[in-house]
C-alpha cells in the first residue's frame, strides 16, 4: 500500500482509529509511538491504554487533538489574584 502522506501523524499524537471493521480496535483512540516508513504493516504503530500495539496506514486514522503550538498568549498567574 502507497503511504505518500506518512508525515501527517508524529510520535505522541492522540489518534481514533477510524479504519472500519477491518482495522483492529477500530474507533477506539491511542497514541502514536513510532513512525516507520519502511514498514510494510502501516508507518504509525499505535499503542492503547491496555497496552496494545497495532500499525495503521494514514487512512485509518483520525487525529484527536491538536498539536501544541507555541502563543504569545500567557496564563494568569494565580498567586496574583486579589483578595476581597
Amino acid at each position: 500500500m502507497d503511504e505518500p502522506h506518512v508525515d501527517v501523524f508524529k510520535v505522541g499524537d492522540q489518534v481514533r482509529i477510524t479504519g472500519g471493521w477491518r482495522s483492529p480496535l477500530s474507533g477506539y483512540a491511542g497514541t502514536v509511538v513510532e513512525v516507520s516508513v519502511k514498514d510494510s504493516k502501516g508507518p504509525y504503530l499505535v499503542e492503547f491504554d491496555n497496552g496494545l500495539r497495532y500499525r495503521y496506514h494514514t487512512e485509518e486514522l483520525s487525529m484527536i487533538n491538536a498539536r501544541a503550538t507555541p502563543t504569545s498568549e500567557t496564563r494568569s498567574d494565580p498567586r496574583r489574584r486579589q483578595s476581597r
